[in-house]
C-alpha cells in the first residue's frame, strides 16, 4: 500500500501542487476550462493567495493527488465587494442570513481528487484532514453544507479510527 499524507500548504511548491491537481481534474478530466488559455497549467484565482485561505493537499508517495481549499472570512474582501464574509460564494449568493453571532463560517471549495484515487483512502484522508483543520481554526459552519454533512457522517461512522494528522 502506498504511503499517503495530507499537508496544510505552507510553501510555494505545495501551493503549486494543489493548483496543478485542480488543473488536471477541472481542466483535463472534467473539461470545465475548455477554450480558456492557462499556459501555467494551474487552476488559480485571486482567493488562492489570501492569508485567510487554507489549502490541503494529499500526497501519495511524493506526488499530489487531491486537494481542497478552505476560505475563511476575509473582512477586507467583504468590505471591497459589499459582502458579509468575503468568500467566493458571495459572488453568486446572498449569504447575509447565514451570519450569526458566535459562528465562524468558511467556504469549502475546489475539492478535487485525481480520477484514479477517487475510490481510495486519499478521499477519506482529505475529508478527515479538512474536518480537523476546520475545527482547529474554529470553523462552526461550512459552505457548501453538503461537504460538511458528509464529513461529519464519515467521522461518526469511523469514530473508532484515529483522526489523521495534517503536516505543516
Amino acid at each position: 500500500m502506498p504511503s499517503m499524507t495530507c499537508r496544510v500548504v505552507t510553501t510555494q511548491q505545495e501551493l503549486d501542487d494543489a493548483l496543478r491537481v485542480r488543473w488536471v481534474v477541472f481542466g483535463g478530466e472534467m473539461r470545465l476550462m475548455a477554450g480558456q488559455e492557462f499556459p501555467t497549467q494551474r487552476e488559480v484565482n485571486g482567493f488562492d493567495k489570501l492569508s485567510s485561505t487554507v489549502h490541503l493537499v494529499v500526497y501519495v508517495e511524493h506526488g499530489p493527488v487531491a486537494t481542497v481549499r478552505i476560505l475563511l472570512p476575509n473582512p477586507e474582501v467583504a468590505s471591497a465587494t459589499g459582502g458579509v464574509l468575503g468568500v467566493e460564494m458571495e459572488h453568486r449568493l446572498d449569504l447575509t442570513g447565514l451570519v450569526e453571532p458566535g459562528q465562524v463560517v468558511a467556504e469549502a471549495a475546489r475539492f478535487c481528487v485525481h480520477r484514479q484515487w477517487r475510490h481510495s483512502d486519499a478521499v477519506v484522508l482529505l475529508q478527515a484532514a479538512f474536518y480537523a483543520e476546520s475545527r482547529r481554526r474554529g470553523v462552526t459552519t461550512g459552505l457548501p453544507g453538503r461537504i460538511w454533512r458528509r464529513t461529519r457522517r464519515w467521522m461518526r461512522a469511523s469514530s473508532s479510527r484515529p483522526l489523521p494528522t495534517t503536516a505543516g
